[in-house]
């Protein structure tokens, strides 16, 4: 009967989940299902290779009401947000920027941040919020220091373990109340 129905067809999300795993960048578990920081890097840095894969599947497996254009449009504002994504982080990233790259890194958050407003018809994220109105300035004043991760990652490891301390309690009140005594001890 199985082979009578013929093979499942793969849905839009699972096809680019499988191209993105082909460049090593995968929704993290630990993270709340989200990209973490090295799949996020690994995404701006393969911008180009990933859009060319992507898009054939967006193409195929397109509504019939949407057109060919709006897809090919909406693909190119997300490689150009993703090239100015990497752009100011490039920037932000440097360790001891002068100030012509400290200049580039505010022009390159700038950019960023209008583009991000007035293309992508997205809202502005928290953390978006903070690079435009803080990371600029803390970067002028004191530099945004040695970019170590390992105290802002570690938050996520403590989630995980607490995922997994609580992974028989099916009621979101009692994970609560049990995370809340956990967190006085």
């Amino acid at each position: 009967m199985k082979a009578a129905r013929g093979k499942a067809h793969s849905t839009i999300q699972t096809d680019l989940e499988l191209t993105l795993s082909k460049f090593l960048i995968c929704r993290a578990a630990y993270h709340g299902g989200d990209f973490n920081g090295v799949c996020c890097r690994r995404l701006v840095q393969n911008a180009g290779n990933i859009i060319v894969e992507i898009t054939p599947i967006l193409l195929i497996k397109k509504d019939e009401c949407c057109e060919q254009r709006n897809i090919e449009e909406k693909v190119e504002i997300v490689e150009n947000t993703l090239g100015l994504i990497d752009a100011a982080f490039s920037y932000l990233n440097i360790l001891h920027p002068t100030a012509d790259e400290k200049q580039k890194a505010r022009q390159a958050v700038t950019t960023l941040m209008n583009f991000w407003r007035n293309k992508t018809e997205l809202s502005v994220s928290l953390k978006g919020h903070v690079i435009e109105k803080h990371s600029c300035d803390f970067n002028d004043s004191c530099r945004l220091g040695d970019k170590e991760e390992s105290f802002l990652e570690q938050g996520h490891q403590v989630g995980m373990k607490d995922d997994k301390r609580y992974l028989g309690l099916t009621s979101f009140v009692k994970k609560s109340y049990a995370g809340l005594i956990a967190g006085k001890k």
